[in-house]
């Protein structure tokens, strides 16, 4: 079926929304269930503004202007400042194409998103519960984290853990799991790929975390105490099943620890909350369990937002 969108005199087509998007007009559809399409129109005196940020990096535009008329298309290129990685668009446009491409149809603010990608020396490596010696393999802002150990459950821990010392009392850590590598042709029940809160290295600490499971789920899991018995918070979470890539976030506001998920690193969804007195300093970082000590998993994380950043003397 093919759909044309007619602008009246005074007005200029500026693009479809609902069931159908882009510029392309005519545009063509498959009617393979109930359609809801908006064609869309300004008025050619119309004047929209585009306002852009970029905190650690310079964006560029094709075409700068103050005003922009309705249907205009703009294309903002961004190149990060040294040291830093681009992540993607936030604001009006979420997206982590570069450049980006859109339709002025209305007033813009859009923000560029960055990483700071540390060096060797900047984050520490540790074989949590006297796991098997796992290695970090560190590509900008992505790493490969291969662990073994048996699993982050029951009253002490094994895995690979890369992390930071932090000592602030708010802090976060965000990254993307992009998949893991695992040993046999199935996936331990027990593996856990994904970000910790934690006291210290002690096999038995506290922590709160958020992980991807060997099952395909996501869980968040917390100790108390040092030796407590670890628990899936919230008690009641029905199973979330979840595919690669994911973003997820671990973030401490004073004693609240709170969990995350996100498909796109935008529009994200708590997943767990509770009050841990966690005291300074702790640590945050990667996780990777294999379900069987002596047997390893690569967990691939990408776009890691780690919670300390190095002075600007030691950048």
């Amino acid at each position: 079926m093919t759909v044309t969108a007619t602008a009246d005199t005074e007005y200029v087509f500026t693009g479809w929304s609902g069931d159908l998007s882009g510029l392309t007009n005519p545009a063509t559809i498959t009617m393979n269930a109930d359609k809801l399409i908006k064609a869309n129109f300004g008025k050619k005196t119309d004047k929209y503004t585009l306002t852009t940020i970029a905190e650690h990096g310079v964006i560029t535009l094709v075409t700068e202007q103050e005003t922009y008329s309705p249907g205009t298309q703009v294309s903002l290129t961004v190149t990060p400042h040294e040291n830093y990685v681009f992540m993607g668009w936030s604001g009006d446009y979420v997206s982590t194409s570069n450049p980006l491409t859109f339709i002025m149809d209305g007033n813009k603010t859009i923000t560029a998103k960055f990483a700071f990608v540390l060096k060797p020396g900047q984050y520490e490596n540790a074989n949590v519960g006297g796991a098997v010696a796992g290695t970090t393999v560190h590509e900008g802002a992505s790493m490969k984290v291969t662990g073994s150990g048996t699993n982050v459950w029951g009253m002490s821990d094994m895995f690979r853990y890369v992390y930071q010392n932090v000592k602030a009392d708010n802090a976060a850590i965000v990254a993307r799991v992009d998949g893991m590598s695992y040993w046999g042709s199935a996936p331990h029940a027990d593996i856990k790929v994904g970000l910790m809160v934690r006291q210290t290295e002690a096999a038995n600490s506290d922590q709160q975390g958020i992980f991807v499971s060997g099952r395909g789920e996501l869980v968040s899991i917390k100790r108390d105490f040092y030796g407590a018995w670890s628990q899936i918070i919230p008690q009641d979470a029905p199973p979330v099943k979840v595919t690669a890539p994911i973003w997820l976030k671990v973030e401490k506001t004073g004693n609240v620890v709170k969990t995350f998920s996100t498909i796109d690193g935008a529009e994200w969804i708590e997943r767990s909350t509770h009050t841990m007195a966690f005291t300074s300093p702790y640590t945050m970082g990667l996780v990777v369990s294999a379900g069987v000590d002596g047997q390893f998993v690569e967990g691939t994380f990408s776009n890691i937002m780690w919670p300390v950043l190095p002075s600007p003397t030691n950048q």
